[in-house]
């Protein structure tokens, strides 16, 4: 059976091709940012306080240890990665967890919450670019229009009136931002780029176990132990922020991002900073306010259009692997 065409969820669900295939994978990368969503409701709930890479460390641990038992069944996987592949995971790791946590903690020290809101707004967008230079994505009219209705839902839910502007080194911090929004956008492409090769369970496992390895240093130079509370609130933070978060959050990107083109993932990326107010709003009870309110339904409008366009076509935003036209990309699946 073509790679293509196999299940590439641990579940062994929504196998179907075409448009049933590509709609699994929309509602599964929306999943993915509901559960990254959660992590900003956990990590101000349990986790404020605590040194930040020993935290990520730990819930990187956690995860790995959820994802052995599923992994080893598909143990082999593993071991047929060639060193193209094994390099491509390396730069899911890096960019995705490793570079966007730290670079997002430092960026937001240094800069104001105005700068910080209206870089990370341009998330899908930066998406988008990457994928049409490093993917040979065409996206239609109406796709720009729903990445620019998500540009400016994400900007709207992240301003808040009266919040700082300035900073203590507002370009540094500004950049430090930027580069973690890119960081983001390398991670999505990454995976498109092997989401044909190598399953999303597998994929999973390897970046956590990749940036378990590289966090493990960082965390014993910040002091593993130092200023952690082993109280039940950052002990089930810990818990969900793993296995919920990570895991679950993880296995969903993965396996939505083989299904859908990476333009149609930076549109739905926006989910996340949606979702982290409507679970802020029903656990922290934050207030729900109306730019809030204006901020979601542009979102759900930029994924309505997004659906409609999705209909519309009888083919992917982006031609098949050898199709003519598409550029190869030097991290691609089976590059040794």
């Amino acid at each position: 059976m073509p790679a293509a065409n196999r299940s590439d969820h641990p579940l062994g669900f929504l196998t179907a091709p075409s448009r049933r295939n590509r709609l699994a994978g929309a509602l599964l990368f929306a999943l993915a940012m509901a559960f990254g969503g959660s992590s900003v409701v956990v990590s101000k709930g349990c986790l404020v306080g605590a040194p930040v890479v020993a935290t990520t460390c730990l819930t990187l641990l956690v995860a790995l240890v959820g994802l052995l038992p599923l992994q080893w069944r598909r143990r082999q996987e593993l071991a047929r990665l060639s060193r193209g592949q094994l390099a491509n995971l390396f730069w899911q790791g890096l960019f995705g967890i490793v570079l966007f946590r730290i670079l997002s903690l430092y960026g937001l020290r240094h800069t104001g919450a105005t700068q910080a809101a209206i870089i990370t707004g341009t998330t899908p967008a930066m998406i988008t670019l990457f994928s049409v230079l490093f993917l040979g994505e065409r996206p239609g009219r109406r796709r720009l229009a729903a990445i620019g209705l998500a540009v400016a839902g994400v900007m709207v839910i992240n301003l808040r009136p009266g919040a700082g502007s300035g900073g203590e080194q507002p370009l540094v911090g500004s950049l430090l931002v930027l580069g973690a929004v890119a960081a983001e956008a390398a991670m999505t492409v990454c995976r498109k780029a092997v989401a044909g090769s190598v399953s999303a369970l597998s994929n999973t496992f390897a970046v956590v176990a990749i940036c378990t390895l590289m966090t493990l240093p960082l965390a014993a130079v910040e002091g593993l132990g130092a200023g952690l509370r082993l109280d039940r609130a950052f002990v089930l933070g810990i818990l969900w922020y793993g296995w919920g978060a990570t895991v679950l959050g993880y296995l969903c990107f993965m396996a939505g991002t083989a299904r859908i083109s990476a333009s149609a993932a930076g549109v739905l990326s926006a989910m996340f900073p949606v979702s982290a107010v409507l679970l802020a709003t029903l656990f922290l009870a934050e207030p729900f306010t109306s730019r809030q309110l204006a901020g979601c339904s542009l979102v759900v409008a930029a994924i309505l259009l997004t659906a409609l366009e999705g209909r519309r076509r009888s083919r992917p935003d982006a031609p098949g692997p050898g199709a003519p036209g598409r550029r190869r990309w030097s991290l691609r699946a089976g590059a040794g």
